[in-house]
């Protein structure tokens, strides 16, 4: 009987020490991570944030658990916190092309180009043949002015597809900087061909059009950007009016302020119709008015819900 005392004591003892040096049950691990991950892949990333953070506490030596950790503030436009999630996976696994390319592309976010240009090249080393990775780079090189650099990563990243319609636009661009306007024009008809919605590649195309007197159709080009580029201005505003109100609401949901929630997510409906996380941000409000038998709020939530699809 007093063995058995003793070992009643120190199995929460055990317990903590357990899980400060990240040794936790593998197959609850594995549930959260799956769920983390399919909150992830449906575009829910404040749900699956809280998941991702308590893996990062149970696993701290998991660099995969740093990584989503890492996707999700990207994902939510937080680069600082993002940046420090990438840095704790790489010092775990320093070779995960894959954490170099976003590490990259936070880096760019938060202005720091010439170290997002190394990360770039950190992410080739590992995996050459990536055309997302070789795609940015080029852009970032066309962008600190290294013409050649850009020119030979926007190449490698169209033979490996060459109807990748951005990268068919930034080669165009560095031709039409190069004076190689015939070869800038295929470049842009080529890209303008395979994206209706592409906006860019018509203004350069007005603008070829415009350097070799050819003024109706400049005049053509530049009426379709001109379309193209408000609406596209148009979503932007919605989506990041929208994108701000979802994080307003979650940091009200996270506080128990559940009315101030509704609020802000049903403004961020109001910006954007198809917002996804606030539609299962009031999801949550009503599982927890539910729990907590909150009639009045449920009244609320149900006459101020917008039916899907609205």
């Amino acid at each position: 009987m007093a063995r058995l005392l003793a070992v009643a004591f120190l199995l929460p003892v055990l317990a903590s020490v357990a899980s400060a040096f990240g040794v936790q049950d593998p197959a609850a691990d594995e549930k959260l991570w799956r769920e983390a991950g399919t909150l992830f892949g449906r575009g829910l990333y404040w749900q699956a944030e809280p998941r991702f953070r308590e893996l990062v506490r149970r696993r701290p030596r998991d660099a995969k658990v740093h990584f989503g950790l890492g996707a999700v503030l990207m994902r939510t436009d937080r680069s600082v916190g993002a940046l420090a999630a990438f840095d704790a996976s790489l010092a775990l696994d320093d070779r995960d092309a894959q954490t170099h390319h976003l590490r990259a592309r936070v880096l760019e976010a938060l202005e720091r180009p010439d170290e997002a240009a190394t990360a770039f090249a950190r992410s080739l080393e590992l995996a050459p043949r990536d055309p997302e990775v070789l795609l940015r780079a080029g852009i970032l090189a066309a962008r600190r002015g290294r013409a050649a650099e850009a020119r030979d990563l926007l190449d490698r990243c169209l033979a490996l597809g060459p109807d990748r319609v951005e990268a068919l636009y930034e080669r165009a661009q560095l031709d039409f900087r190069a004076g190689e306007d015939e070869a800038a024009r295929r470049g842009a008809e080529r890209a303008a061909a395979l994206d209706a919605a592409h906006a860019p590649s018509r203004y350069l195309l007005s603008r070829l059009a415009a350097k070799a007197r050819r003024r109706d159709e400049a005049a053509r080009w530049a009426r379709e950007y001109q379309s193209l580029q408000r609406a596209a201005e148009a979503a932007d505003r919605a989506r990041l009016l929208a994108a701000g109100r979802v994080a307003l609401g979650y940091g009200a949901l996270n506080a128990g302020r559940l009315r101030e929630a509704l609020d802000y997510l049903l403004a961020a409906l109001e910006a954007s119709p198809g917002e996804v996380q606030a539609r299962a941000g009031l999801d949550e409000i009503e599982r927890r008015a539910r729990a907590a038998k909150d009639e009045a709020l449920l009244a609320e939530l149900a006459r101020r819900r917008p039916a899907e699809g609205k």
